[in-house]
């Protein structure tokens, strides 16, 4: 009975006092979509439910001065990082553990399931890998218990030091996202965001890939696992009518909703009429756009999606070279690629392409079967990444085995910068930068044009320049 009202009182202290921050680490200057980071969203969302306080530090506005402030009102803090935001993460954790040595910080998202055990080896107290929902709960629960306290072998997805060791525990079972909370948005500053330029809000409605890129996989997999996961069509629109009715008032016309899934047409056919059905049986008229893949799309599939309100779609295009896609192992041919824009071109549905070059095996030839490719395609929009090796990916392994690293710090190659990691057989770094400017130039000449149609546009162009002038900055200078 003692032990029971202690356990009781325990738990009672930390539901009262312990307040959990989370931390998105990312940049203003350098973020290109400026989209809120769903995985730390939802991760609050679960813990809401479990009715604990959360709040939310976004680096991408705030500053470190609001890290130094709740590290002296906090003593647990979950950060997510890729491993471009790593080297980020660290310093964030060294001015929590200044002010708070006993502060808990724990690290979950891509960086912490391909190298937990560097997470833990920098300072952090608890990685999780693959997904944090199930195991952000249980291991509070091990918390809260006073006579469990740091037994955390049931805790699914979790590493973290025990007795001078690191202990890894087996991965967690995968969650049915049908039964995960919508995204806590409140969190999050949708009207500052609008104020910068952003226009669209983000939503998901599968996770994982079933594809095998070179440059994705395994990854990929080890997150969400081999196997695609998709909401019901109900749950999304749900989310949606959800979204109108918090923050419709951001629009002045459609609610914008951008999918950030990889391959959100794999959901199939079915999936998308009844989707459309349900859009229309509640009177939701939206505008939304989505990535995937130019094999998962035919004219029958753009025409409904067409018909609930698509209005751009992005693909990954990566190359114009038949050879760099087999090397890439896309899975596509460029033919698939032509089919799909002149499709979309068909159907008055905007198009963006992404493209890589750098492999370690391009030529110059590869280069103009690229550019050719641009010019037939005609999109909407594009970005030109350089070819980067993350860890957890087999092109790292790849590029690692054959001696290719030319450098490891991946923040600082941040994929669209002047650095390259890549060493080439047949293109120097200059070829890339040249390439790159003449892809950006001819992008830029068309976002001018479309930028200086209407004065609704040239207005959204002026609050770019004002409130992320850094960014606008780092994009022109591309094409120079």
């Amino acid at each position: 009975m003692v032990l029971k009202l202690i356990t009781f009182i325990y738990a009672l202290w930390f539901f009262l006092t312990v307040k959990i921050h989370l931390i998105y680490p990312d940049y203003k200057e350098n973020a290109a979509g400026l989209q809120e980071p769903l995985g730390l969203l939802y991760i609050a969302a679960v813990l809401r439910k479990e009715k604990h306080g959360v709040s939310l530090i976004d680096m991408v506005f705030d500053s470190f001065k609001e890290v130094d402030k709740a590290a002296l009102e906090s003593d647990l803090f979950i950060l997510s990082a890729t491993s471009v935001l790593f080297n980020r993460s660290i310093a964030i954790l060294k001015r929590i553990k200044k002010i708070n040595p006993k502060a808990i910080c724990i690290i979950g998202g891509p960086h912490s399931t391909v190298d937990p055990e560097e997470c833990l080896k920098e300072g952090f107290d608890y990685a999780f890998y693959g997904e944090g929902e199930k195991t952000i709960i249980d291991f509070i629960n091990v918390l809260k218990k006073r006579e469990n306290k740091g037994n955390f072998e049931g805790v699914g997805g979790l590493i973290y030091k025990k007795g001078g060791k690191i202990i890894k525990n087996p991965p967690d079972d995968f969650v049915n996202i049908d039964s995960i909370p919508f995204p806590s948005r409140d969190l999050w500053d949708y009207d500052g965001y609008f104020k910068t330029g952003t226009t669209e809000i983000g939503m998901m409605a599968t996770r994982g890939c079933p594809y095998n890129c070179f440059f994705c996989q395994p990854m990929v997999r080890n997150i969400f696992g081999s196997k695609m996961r998709i909401r019901s069509p109900k749950n999304v629109v749900d989310e949606i009518e959800r979204i109108s009715r918090d923050y419709g008032y951001l629009f002045r016309d459609k609610l914008k909703i951008w999918f950030k899934d990889s391959t959100f047409t794999f959901s199939g056919l079915r999936w998308l009429q009844e989707f459309r059905d349900l859009l229309k049986e509640r009177k939701l008229d939206i505008d939304w756009g989505c990535h995937t893949r130019v094999n998962l799309v035919d004219e029958e599939v753009l025409k409904i999606m067409k018909d609930c309100g698509l209005s751009h779609i992005s693909f990954g295009v990566e190359s114009g070279s038949q050879d760099i896609l087999n090397f890439y192992r896309k899975g596509i041919t460029v033919n698939q690629i032509i089919n799909a824009f002149n499709m979309c071109h068909k159907l008055k549905i905007k198009t963006f392409a992404y493209f890589m070059i750098g492999a370690p095996m391009e030529t110059k030839e590869d280069l103009n079967l690229t550019w050719k490719l641009i010019k037939r395609i005609k999109p909407d929009g594009l970005d030109m990444f350089t070819t980067t090796p993350y860890l957890g990916n087999d092109l790292y392994h790849y590029v690692v085995d054959n001696d290719l690293v030319v450098t490891d710090r991946v923040d600082e190659v941040c994929c669209m910068g002047d650095k390259f990691m890549i060493k080439m057989k047949h293109l120097t770094n200059g070829d890339l930068k040249k390439f790159k400017r003449k892809v950006y130039r001819y992008n830029n000449v068309r976002l001018l044009c479309k930028y200086l149609s209407s004065w609704e546009n040239i207005k959204k162009l002026g609050s770019y320049f004002i409130n992320r002038p850094t960014f606008v900055k780092n994009y022109l200078k591309k094409s120079i």
